[in-house]
Order: structure tokens, then C-alpha cells, then sequence
């Protein structure tokens, strides 16, 4: 099931985190970066199915550093996705996570329309300054945002 959450410019704490520790008892994981004078914060708990090794764990950063992800859902069709990638790419892993993360790297943000699942995502390009947060086109898994004063 997984849960993520995320700030700009707002700090949180574990203690929120783990008020959604029933969405992914698995594992969990915070990151902060600071990104053009922003305080981007990206949080997720884990259920893990895919892939159940640590190599699945989140916030996952890209071999570079230029990426950092947090996901929730399932990509039915990760491995077709993955053998359109580089062969050079070395994976830590064989999650659904780790395909987004070098999928959107490789493709941009636009790659999501080859994405088949359902998912919520919200991804950091810290190259290019930009964060982007993306549903599945059903809206099956939930992604609230609120943009304060």
C-alpha cells in the first residue's frame, strides 16, 4: 500500500511520518534537500511486494544524485519499461521504484504516459530545479497537495 509525503519550505518531523505507518510497515525514509534556496522535504513508508530487499528502500536517488523519487502503487509493466533503458544502467535492484527513477532520467518527465499502473509519485530533478508530483490517470492511488500563503 506505501504512503509518501512531502513539503517545500515547511519542515516535518518522523512523528508525522509515522502517523501513516499503517500504510507501509515495511520500511520508511526522509530526506531533506535544499534546492534553489527551498527546503524540499520527501518522506515514504513501505509495504514492500516487488521488490522485498533494501535495494527497494525510499527516498531513492538516482546513481547521479540529480534525481531523488518517492512512490506508492505498482507499475504493472516495470520490466518492459526497464529493457527500454540503458544496459549500462546498474540497478541496486529489481523494484518498480528504481525503474521509474532511471525511466524519468532517461525519458523525462513525459515517459510517465509509458507508465501502466497505478501509482502516485512525486519526483525531484534537482538538475533542472523542478519538482514534479504525478497520479495515475484513474486517480486510483491518493495525492493531495496544498499550496499555502
Amino acid at each position: 500500500m506505501c504512503g509518501i509525503l512531502g513539503s517545500v519550505n515547511i519542515i516535518f518531523n518522523r512523528a508525522l511520518l509515522n502517523t501513516i505507518e499503517h500504510r507501509g510497515p515495511d520500511d520508511s525514509g526522509m530526506k531533506k534537500v535544499i534546492v534553489n534556496g527551498n527546503l524540499i522535504q520527501l518522506a515514504q513508508r513501505r509495504l514492500a511486494i516487488v521488490d522485498l530487499t533494501p535495494a527497494g528502500h525510499q527516498p531513492m536517488h538516482s546513481d547521479c544524485k540529480g534525481f531523488t523519487l518517492i512512490f506508492n502503487g505498482e507499475i504493472y509493466n516495470h520490466q518492459e519499461l526497464r529493457n527500454r533503458l540503458p544496459k549500462s544502467i546498474k540497478y541496486k535492484g529489481h523494484s518498480d521504484t528504481e525503474t521509474i527513477l532511471y525511466y524519468i532520467k532517461e525519458f523525462g518527465i513525459k515517459g510517465i504516459k509509458d507508465f501502466n499502473g497505478i501509482f502516485s509519485i512525486a519526483i525531484l530533478n534537482k538538475l533542472a530545479n523542478k519538482l514534479f508530483l504525478v497520479r495515475d490517470p484513474f486517480g486510483v492511488k491518493p495525492l493531495f497537495y496544498h499550496i499555502g500563503t
